[in-house]
């Protein structure tokens, strides 16, 4: 830890960041494609997402906490832009005429036709959990010196995963579903996705680690504003 760098702001010479970026909008627009797949295993009921969305947690987490708020901020809100360009080309792929036969076209039209309605009714959840999550890192960060990463991630992903829990799934499974399923299927999602999240935390702190150290550095954004609509570190 001795040769890491501490920067007040990150210069965008990273070796990892882009990789990190991309697979977090890749699991973004997994979720949206398996968003309507109901799984469900003893107690659980849940949407497939729900089994990949606490992955972009913890590659938030990453970035946030070796590269800054900042950087993980435009990520977050290119993502959202990546997602929903992702589904509207999907849905518009669907509905245009094709030479599949009838039985084809219904199973494709039922299985990604409402892609592009699930990521619109998530959007708003996926704004508020994402910055709550990446918030509560690197703003307690800064209050804890960078000690306690496991800590502060877990408090990170009670806050998030609520949101996104109890907003999303109620948005998407509205009239799809019967009112008792949703509240199953949304208490399911929050359950398991915090018991999922809380798992990867300790394998998380590792990765940091490793990449903290391969990149010689360590942002700590001490006076920065965390206003996601605004994209100057210096505001």
């Amino acid at each position: 830890m001795k040769d890491v760098y501490v920067r007040k702001s990150f210069t965008p010479n990273s070796r990892c960041l882009l990789f990190l970026a991309m697979l977090y909008i890749a699991i973004l627009c997994a979720c949206s494609a398996v968003g309507y797949k109901i799984v469900g295993y003893r107690v659980f009921i849940l949407n497939s997402a729900a089994v990949l969305y606490p992955l972009t947690y913890i590659i938030s987490d990453t970035i946030a906490e070796v590269y800054g708020y900042a950087i993980m901020k435009k990520i977050i809100w290119f993502g959202i832009i990546t997602e929903t360009i992702f589904a509207s080309l999907v849905v518009l792929m669907v509905y245009m005429p094709g030479l599949n036969t009838p039985y084809q076209t219904k199973a494709i039209t039922f299985t990604l036709g409402a892609v592009l309605r699930f990521v619109l009714s998530s959007i708003f959840a996926d704004i508020c959990s994402s910055f709550t999550n990446v918030w509560i890192i690197s703003k307690m960060k800064v209050k804890m010196h960078g000690k306690r990463f496991w800590f502060r991630g877990m408090v990170a992903l009670i806050a998030s995963e609520f949101i996104i829990a109890s907003i999303s799934v109620i948005f998407a499974f509205a009239g799809r579903e019967s009112i008792i399923t949703v509240i199953e299927m949304s208490f399911s999602v929050y359950i398991f996705m915090l018991l999922f999240g809380c798992i990867l935390i300790i394998p998380t702190t590792y990765v940091i680690r490793v990449i903290r150290n391969f990149e010689k550095i360590d942002v700590y954004e001490e006076k920065i504003r965390f206003n996601p609509f605004v994209f100057s570190s210096k505001d």
